[in-house]
This record gives structure tokens, sequence and C-alpha cells, in this order.
């Protein structure tokens, strides 16, 4: 006979932590980031969060508040002015 569920079992799934909806996985984001941009930025997440990119010529480096503003910024300034790699 099939046992029936009981109260602590719903229960036990509620009170497991859950993982935020938006959250990004930093490491994915920037391995993403990085196949794309990596030849022509160095790219990384600083303590407080906030995500950079240096540019490989020595300009401007761009940032953003996370990778999809930061994926922005690399556009917006690479179709200003593209990297010249030495």
């Amino acid at each position: 006979m099939a046992r029936k569920p009981a109260l602590s079992d719903v229960r036990g799934d509620l009170e497991r932590p859950r993982r935020a909806p938006f959250a990004v996985d930093k490491d994915r984001a920037l391995d993403a980031l990085r196949r794309r941009w990596g030849r022509a930025h160095q790219m990384d997440v600083d303590g407080a969060g906030w995500w950079w990119a240096l540019r490989g010529d020595g300009l401007k480096a761009v940032s953003g508040d996370g990778p999809d503003a930061l994926l922005a910024a690399i556009c917006e300034n690479y179709a200003a002015r593209p990297v010249r790699l030495r």
C-alpha cells in the first residue's frame, strides 16, 4: 500500500534554502564573457559586486553593476573604438 504524504514531507520542502530567482552565477557569467571578449579584455568582479573589464590596449576600462551591464558597456565601448591588440 502506498504511503500518503504527510505534513512533515511538505514542511521539509519549504524549509530547504531556495536560490534567488535572478541570482547570477558569477563564474559561469565570467566564463561566457571571457569566451567572447577575453582576447581583448581582462574581466573580473570586485568584492563589492562591481563588474569590470580592462581593455587589452590600455585605454579606458569599462564597468557595470552586473554581467548584462558589463556586456553592454563592452559592446558600446568596442563599437566606438575597437581594441587593437599589441
